[in-house]
């Protein structure tokens, strides 16, 4: 059969523009809009990814595989403890994302020693409100009692599930809730921190625990870092009061919440410190950024404002300063933007001068950011491919590979430029011997490498 040309072309031109398609994609999720993504050859080999996204069936075929595989003499006697590991963890992602039917399974499946992670898996389901999850674990009986539900009152309101809240408190503490004063006052704080007045209100309401300016300006501080003002108002009606030499306005701003610090400011409570601006920049809010420069700038430092937007990866705020500041920049701003986003490092190689150094590229490798490397290494060349790497870069990243080879490709690719010294093909084998995906990458190379 003859294949035209065109029509190889044209099939090159699908290829590249999927590709291309991809990484677009790719760039817009991670830098935008701040989601993780994997790539499925990744998560079909992590069986806590899977159970984050409730792939159950794939999460048992996984677990099965792995028993099968039990070769040692050892883990015949006593079982394997790499696999109770593994278990747990998977229980502890799926109570994280509420996933109570594939927790069941594995309870009953693996005869790991439930008792012994209760705790964890009682904090985990209560601190991400999952209050059905909680209920099952309370009916197996292992261990759970009214001095882990005192603890766990603490970080009920950090879950947001305010009928969670109640029920401990109902119906596991009834009898003592006036008793556990302490308890109840780190719940307070917590219903503050999280903003839920409704929660504060329930607490103190339930148990009529008194709050003192001095012992309890702690749950007024939670507020303020919560970001509610009309909670703020309600505990001020009370016995608390701001105390004069507090930085109420930095907690605030560094939250990002621009309606306390303007509510802060206008009354005039606390003090604000000389951080305040970079503070507002790592919260990634530009009209809070806005605010305090043209409200509070004269005492606070704004020299290297542009370096800790771009350490945030918040390109938004970032340009805003580039365009209407002239504090200036350093190297730190593409070094550390290498660790978050591709598109701060592009956008400050092409409008800024101040350049980067041998780090940016050492810590997109580190970060797992294949693109950013090959950014740096192809236009910013001169601080990126100078022998910079030694022989334990690439066995960190041969241990970390999976199924996803795209980083040890481009170190072996680029192993002239990147690395000190010669890399040898017999000691890159012995490095990868437990590493099966990483051993036929390396031996893909054997052409090329002595």
């Amino acid at each position: 059969m003859v294949v035209k040309k065109e029509s190889i072309f044209f099939y090159e031109f699908c290829f590249l523009l999927r590709k291309e398609i991809f990484k677009k994609v790719k760039y817009i999720n991670r830098d935008i809009l701040k989601y993780n993504s994997y790539k499925w050859n990744v998560i079909k080999n992590k069986p806590s990814y899977l159970a984050a996204y409730n792939y159950f069936h794939l999460l048992k075929k996984y677990f099965k595989e792995i028993a099968s595989k039990k070769n040692k003499w050892y883990e015949h006697l006593f079982g394997s403890g790499t696999l109770n590991g593994h278990v747990c963890r998977v229980m502890l992602v799926s109570i994280k994302y509420g996933h109570l039917e594939t927790l069941k399974y594995f309870i009953k499946k693996y005869s790991i020693k439930v008792e012994e992670y209760m705790r964890q898996f009682m904090v985990m389901a209560v601190r991400n409100g999952r209050l059905e999850i909680v209920k099952y674990l309370d009916s197996l009986g292992l261990g759970i009692n009214k001095y882990t539900y005192r603890s766990m009152i603490g970080l009920a309101p950090l879950g947001l599930n305010f009928e969670l809240l109640v029920w401990i408190a109902e119906n596991k503490l009834a009898d003592i809730i006036h008793l556990i004063v302490e308890c109840i006052k780190i719940a307070m704080r917590s219903a503050a921190e999280v903003g839920r007045l409704d929660m504060l209100q329930y607490l103190m309401n339930k148990t009529l625990i008194p709050l003192a300016n001095e012992a309890d300006h702690c749950i007024l501080q939670s507020a303020v870092q919560g970001g509610n003002v009309e909670m703020v108002e309600w505990l001020l009606q009370g016995s608390l009061s701001f105390n004069p030499m507090v930085n109420y306005i930095d907690t605030a701003a560094l939250s990002g919440h621009l309606a306390m610090v303007k509510y802060l400011h206008h009354h005039n409570y606390g003090v604000s410190s000389r951080y305040l601006l970079y503070k507002s920049v790592q919260s990634g809010n530009l009209e809070l950024v806005q605010w305090v420069y043209e409200n509070l700038s004269t005492n606070v430092t704004s020299k290297f404002a542009l370096n800790v937007a771009a350490e945030q990866g918040f390109l938004h705020v970032l340009q805003w300063i580039n365009e209407h500041r002239n504090e200036g920049s350093s190297t730190t701003a593409i070094d550390k933007a290498s660790w978050v986003s591709l598109s701060v490092v592009q956008w400050l190689h092409e409008n800024r001068t101040e350049g980067c150094t041998s780090n940016a590229i050492e810590y997109a490798l580190k970060a797992g950011h294949l693109d950013i490397a090959e950014y740096l290494f192809t236009n910013i060349p001169d601080k990126s491919n100078q022998k910079l790497f030694t022989i334990s870069t690439l066995i960190t990243s041969i241990e970390e590979n999976i199924e996803n080879n795209e980083i040890l490709i481009f170190l072996l690719e680029h192993r002239h430029q990147l690395f000190k010294t010669e890399i040898s093909y017999d000691d890159l084998i012995k490095c990868s011997k437990s590493f099966k995906n990483s051993k036929i990458t390396i031996k893909s190379f054997k052409d090329k490498i002595k």
